[in-house]
């Protein structure tokens, strides 16, 4: 089966819904916000947000479940030079962010946070060596991904620990949502180098952490949010998740043919 057919619907259905999702957001904070920032009391923003949210993942996850269901390897990326300008780009946007937030004065980081973004920097540095030596890396990649994995996961739960004490909630959906698929999309392609990707959920985690992160790119356009450590980050992740969302959408990641059947054992041999 050709299940290239439906990289293309997948692609266009993630480009009109992120488009969508940024001009929804620019909307809501432009139109549903007082002077304090603070949402109406009779707003529908938060209802609309989370059912546009809703709706983008399912419709989505059901073209995603169309694609090839073969376990996906390390090989899922190779051959693809136009793929190395955004992966190092991502790594550059990560770096840069975690160093912003380390040096950022203001911040106010604890020792927890601290290390995390330290983490983030040495995950930055693994990102370039998987765009550039993929192939000699080949199984010990799995242990750079891990490392970004952890970092997604840690960031997310000090970053949530921050934002529970916001009860201004659709200020935190696009930036929950957008690590939370990061970092599920990291977790994912760990398995990769294991010969055990899953391409159809990655590919839907990876697009929906770009669509949400396209989401919250009018808190920092219109300066509801003014951290541009957390806007390289973000920005870093997604990219870098879109990045192999398009290289396992690809017609020859697609149309890999399946592994012939292992044969039945011969028949046992007589017992002399």
């Amino acid at each position: 089966m050709q299940h290239s057919r439906f990289s293309r619907p997948v692609l266009l259905a993630a480009a009109v819904w992120s488009a969508a999702a940024f001009v929804l957001r620019f909307w809501i904070l432009k139109n549903s916000l007082d002077v304090n920032g603070v949402l109406f009391a009779d707003s529908p923003a938060l209802t609309w947000t989370v059912v546009f949210s809703l709706a983008g993942f399912v419709g989505l996850a059901l073209l995603c479940f169309r694609l090839s269901r073969l376990p996906g390897t390390d090989r899922c990326f190779l051959g693809s030079s136009i793929s190395v300008l955004p992966a190092a780009l991502a790594a550059v946007f990560l770096f840069a962010g975690c160093i912003l937030r380390l040096t950022d004065a203001g911040a106010s980081l604890d020792r927890a946070m601290r290390l995390t973004e330290i983490g983030g920097i040495v995950s930055a540095a693994g990102m370039a060596a998987l765009t550039f030596l993929r192939e000699r890396l080949g199984k010990h990649g799995f242990w750079i991904r891990l490392l970004l994995a952890l970092y997604t996961c840690v960031s997310l739960i000090l970053r949530f620990r921050v934002w529970s004490h916001d009860p201004m909630i659709i200020d935190i959906v696009p930036q929950l949502l957008a690590m939370i698929c990061a970092m599920l999309s990291c977790v994912l392609l760990t398995a990769f180098p294991l010969g055990a990707g899953h391409r159809r959920s990655t590919v839907l985690f990876s697009l929906m952490a770009f669509l949400f992160t396209v989401m919250s790119l009018p808190d920092y356009l219109i300066a509801i949010k003014t951290g541009l450590a957390d806007l390289l980050i973000y920005s870093g992740l997604a990219l870098w998740c879109a990045t192999h969302a398009c290289l396992l959408l690809r017609k020859q990641v697609q149309d890999e043919p399946e592994p012939p059947a292992e044969s039945e054992g011969s028949e046992a041999e007589p017992i002399s």
